[in-house]
């Protein structure tokens, strides 16, 4: 049943995605605001309108939308929304909302790149085209207006954004400080660990971002704030947040040295260890499985575990070097 509490209503939209469900949520201000809107197909636009109809509204209701990231199960339903609805969220966002050749041939150049530097085999290299297939349940548009560190959102002055990196690059939160409500998208969920996932370079960049590395910051930044419940972007909310950071920290870090030992003993490439950490799934998952485990490694180097060739772990890593 969907209903508000305290001026916040949760939706929960199927996806296709092995996931599972998405929430969005509707907060009341002084403007009516969507936080993510779902992913793109007729199923969700159903679910969507039948949830809203519960409290008495409809989707032209609607007055704005705040993205926490740009994944397509949290932005595909703005294409049933009319051109003329405002959506706010990190200028990072931008790229992957309104696509260009120019991006997919970016996007594509820089995973083929990767794979070469893994020792991924070259028969793994059509699966780069396969990375853009969720993208089929985005939406095509841009930005309204960018949200960054400390902003408030539009009509929703009570709220504030933080920005959390990790799970993806244009990641934010968005925090109520008067009773410690934090909607928290996949920067938190209750029953797994976002998995931090690889992206090209931001606009004027050159090298890749560190995702893990950013990840556990922002999970670190969270614990400077009053937060007291969190409403997350897939599954039930989470309570005890700080005992919840502990555990995805401590377990990140174990998973991290259980890599290291694997290297004290012989050299292995990103690709052997993907296969060795995950040998049921990384023919299936590749992406998936590939982000976890430079992940481990971006980790051991950031904290000095590779030894003295940090500057580059991965040359270390390939046999032969």
């Amino acid at each position: 049943m969907t209903e508000w509490k305290n001026g916040i209503a949760k939706i929960t939209l199927p996806t296709p995605f092995s996931v599972g469900d998405v929430n969005a949520y509707l907060i009341k201000g002084e403007r009516l605001t969507l936080v993510d809107a779902g992913v793109n197909t007729d199923t969700a636009w159903a679910s969507l309108k039948e949830q809203l109809a519960m409290l008495g509204l409809k989707p032209t209701d609607i007055e704005q939308v705040v993205l926490t990231h740009h994944h397509p199960d949290h932005v595909g339903l703005l294409d049933f929304f009319p051109d003329s609805l405002e959506v706010y969220g990190h200028p990072l966002n931008e790229r992957w909302l309104n696509r260009t050749e120019a991006f997919f041939h970016e996007h594509d150049e820089f995973y083929r790149a990767l794979f070469y530097e893994f020792g991924i085999p070259e028969e793994f290299f059509p699966f780069i085209h396969h990375l853009r297939k969720p993208l089929k349940y985005s939406c095509n548009r841009s930005l309204t207006g960018p949200l960054v560190e400390g902003d408030q959102p539009l009509g929703l002055f009570d709220w504030q954004v933080i920005e959390t990196p990790g799970h993806a690059q244009s990641h934010i939160v968005l925090f109520r400080e008067k009773d410690g409500v934090l909607i928290g998208g996949d920067h938190i969920l209750a029953h797994i660990s976002p998995n931090p996932l690889l992206e090209p370079p931001a606009p004027g960049e050159k090298e890749r971002p560190k995702p893990q590395v950013q990840y556990n910051h922002s999970l670190k930044k969270l614990l400077s704030y009053p937060i007291q419940m969190v409403y997350t972007g897939h599954g039930s909310e989470v309570y005890q947040l700080v005992e919840l950071i502990e555990k995805r920290l401590s377990r990140q870090h174990e998973r991290a040295f259980t890599v290291k030992n694997w290297l004290e003993t012989e050299p292995m490439t990103v690709f052997e260890i993907c296969k060795r950490l995950f040998p049921t799934v990384y023919n299936r998952k590749l992406g998936l499985t590939i982000s976890e485990t430079v992940a481990q490694l971006d980790y051991l180097s950031s904290i000095g575990g590779l030894g003295n060739k940090d500057s580059n772990p991965f040359l270390f890593l390939n046999k032969g070097e």
